[in-house]
């Protein structure tokens, strides 16, 4: 199920933040409310409408953690920390951008 994959990938990289003096405050270790209820959402659409629905929470999802990775940024010392963000940052604006393409062409062939 999408909710379980995604705290298996989330924890390891907010428990890495953490450990490198990261504020916890600051660090989400599971995801919040609305994604939580985004992807029981998904979890429930029919086929039809699935690969839409996940393209737009996908893009809608990355443009705003990237958002949020790019303001955090600003403020890491850490240049193994700072490293690991950045690459982060690209990985979510790209796959941001290829989802927001895929529901675009998928909307098409609806």
């Amino acid at each position: 199920d999408a909710h379980k994959a995604m705290l298996e990938l989330w924890k390891p990289v907010s428990t890495f933040v953490i450990e490198r003096g990261v504020d916890n405050k600051h660090v989400p270790v599971e995801p919040n409310k609305r994604d939580k209820e985004a992807i029981e959402k998904l979890d429930k659409e029919k086929d039809e409408k699935w690969v839409v629905e996940y393209f737009e929470l996908f893009g809608k999802g990355g443009r705003r953690y990237a958002t949020g990775l790019e303001s955090a940024l600003k403020t890491i010392a850490d240049p193994d920390l700072k490293k690991l963000g950045e690459s982060i940052l690209k990985l979510i604006t790209e796959q941001a951008q290829a989802a927001e393409a895929a529901r675009i062409e998928a909307r098409k062939n609806k």
